[in-house]
């Protein structure tokens, strides 16, 4: 459809195409929407064109139609040509207005690109998915509430301290309009708190396990996806940060080792060796039940009481006891 097709069947509130309604928002909606399925861009004087048709009056929103086309376009193969279409054709200001806080907002000498357009890059720069996508485009929006600026040496420098903690709020509720599920908001939101980690190595083994039950087994990887995608967004940053890669190490040991069997999953402990060879407590009791467990490492289907207490009739004698059952 031609700009010229659009401009008139707007105008004349015409219902021949069904793509058209009476609301001209509802239709610029369905028409960039069906641009971004047949891969063709409006450009700028169109967008202008469209700015000053939705601008001339009051425009009613419809949000299912609003939800598809922010879908759509997150999931198309360059997300920000359609977000900057939208903004240049001011529909981003009617739906979107809190994205829009980011542009022209400076940031610092670790990035390029102002808050908006690192935003946008970081979608691009995400895996396919679309709540990586959506945390990409959303995980720095804080940003332009939380920035403050200092001037030292003559030089100006941005911080933008709690960003992350903002971000989320503000993503939680601006979303409300939009229509998904809880699971879905919960889960982005999670992302947006949570991707401004900072692991180092003097992080405590207790001070990983804290941090993956505060994120949650389940989505550590999109919060390294997440990750990825802010340091392509930058624009001065590799995708892989080599700290980044030893944390992801240091967390798939300390998982290995919790979910290896421990001497409390052998179904006979300390009490039922007492109790069978009438001993007291000692050390023969702990290097009896390590010996179990080495057993049942080996193969599990010998955690049962049969199995274990023939080992450990063999294990006893072999350390010059006397077995007495």
């Amino acid at each position: 459809m031609t700009l010229n097709e659009i401009k008139i069947n707007i105008d004349d509130n015409k219902t021949t195409d069904k793509k058209l309604t009476s609301n001209k928002l509802d239709s610029i909606m369905d028409i960039i929407i069906d641009n971004i399925e047949n891969n063709h861009q409006i450009d700028d004087e169109e967008c202008k064109h469209i700015e000053n048709d939705i601008s001339s009056e009051k425009q009613h929103i419809d949000w299912d139609k609003a939800t598809t086309l922010l879908n759509v376009a997150l999931l198309s193969e360059k997300p920000s040509i359609w977000i900057e279409i939208m903004r240049k054709s001011g529909v981003l200001k009617l739906i979107l207005p809190e994205l829009l806080e980011g542009y022209g907002c400076d940031q610092n000498e670790f990035h390029l690109y102002d808050v908006y357009y690192h935003l946008l890059y970081s979608c691009d720069g995400s895996e396919k998915l679309l709540h990586i996508r959506m945390a990409a485009l959303f995980h720095d929006v804080g940003k332009p509430r939380s920035r403050r600026t200092k001037i030292k040496n003559g030089i100006k420098s941005n911080t933008f301290y709690g960003h992350e903690i903002i971000g989320a709020k503000m993503f939680s509720k601006f979303i409300k309009r939009f229509n998904y599920d809880k699971e879905f908001v919960k889960t982005v939101t999670l992302l947006i708190r949570y991707h401004m980690f900072h692991y180092t190595k003097e992080w405590t083994d207790s001070a990983v396990r804290r941090f993956v039950k505060s994120v949650g087994d389940d989505f550590l990887n999109d919060l390294f996806l997440l990750r990825e995608a802010d340091r392509r967004g930058s624009g001065k940053k590799s995708d892989t940060c080599e700290e980044i890669e030893i944390f992801k190490k240091r967390i798939k040991v300390i998982q290995e080792q919790e979910a290896a069997p421990k001497v409390t999953d052998l179904v006979i402990g300390g009490s039922e060796i007492m109790s069978r060879y009438n001993m007291k407590p000692g050390r023969i009791i702990g290097d009896t039940l390590k010996y179990l467990l080495t057993k049942v490492v080996e193969k599990p289907e010998l955690n049962n009481e049969n199995d274990l207490f023939n080992i450990a009739d063999k294990f006893i004698e072999e350390q010059g006891m006397r077995v007495k059952v």
